[in-house]
């Protein structure tokens, strides 16, 4: 006989299936995603709530690499939280099993998010400096000339939390940079 909790789960884990009305044709997928449900009202209640702890505790690895006050991704603990993915997924473990099949790897969409926002923070910047070039007749000395008439603030680089760099070039432009600094 089945133990109560496994039925439930079991069921929980069906919940997304098609009730109304039965497929034309079984596939093979439908198949395998029956086979496993199957599998897992066999396994130890104990498993999946490791499983489940394993699991929470990589999405912590990758909270952790954000400070989203300061509005900043730090790379050294984004990289030590994705190497902690690996490790799981190589190792064998009832505690991991689940865990490195169904984690996502963050990592690039958090490289995307930085980059992105940078160019988003750099085309603000460019807007203001040009705004007030317009105003003034000359680019501004600083990015701190901007505030609070052109821009409320000066954005920080995502990366290394500091204020993205700005200087005049010879031709009479200007460049925003962002520096990337080992933390």
């Amino acid at each position: 006989m089945i133990p109560h909790n496994r039925v439930i789960l079991a069921k929980l884990l069906r919940a997304n299936e098609d009730f109304a009305v039965p497929p034309a044709k079984t596939t093979s997928f439908r198949k395998l995603r029956d086979a496993s449900y199957a599998l897992l009202t066999l396994v130890p209640r104990g498993w999946i709530y490791q499983n489940m702890a394993t699991i929470a505790s990589l999405h912590q690895g990758f909270l952790d690499a954000v400070d989203g006050r300061r509005k900043v991704i730090f790379p050294r603990e984004l990289d030590a939280a994705q190497t902690r993915v690996e490790r799981i997924a190589q190792h064998d473990s009832p505690a991991t099993f689940l865990a490195a099949v169904a984690f996502p790897m963050f990592t690039r969409a958090w490289q995307v998010l930085g980059r992105t926002q940078t160019r988003v923070h750099e085309a603000f910047l460019a807007c203001a400096v040009e705004r007030y070039r317009l105003a003034h007749g000359r680019y501004p000395e600083s990015l701190s000339a901007l505030v609070p008439q052109f821009a409320d603030a000066v954005p920080l680089d995502v990366i290394n939390g500091q204020p993205l760099h700005y200087r005049l070039a010879e031709d009479q432009t200007f460049l925003l940079t962002e520096i990337f600094k080992a933390q």
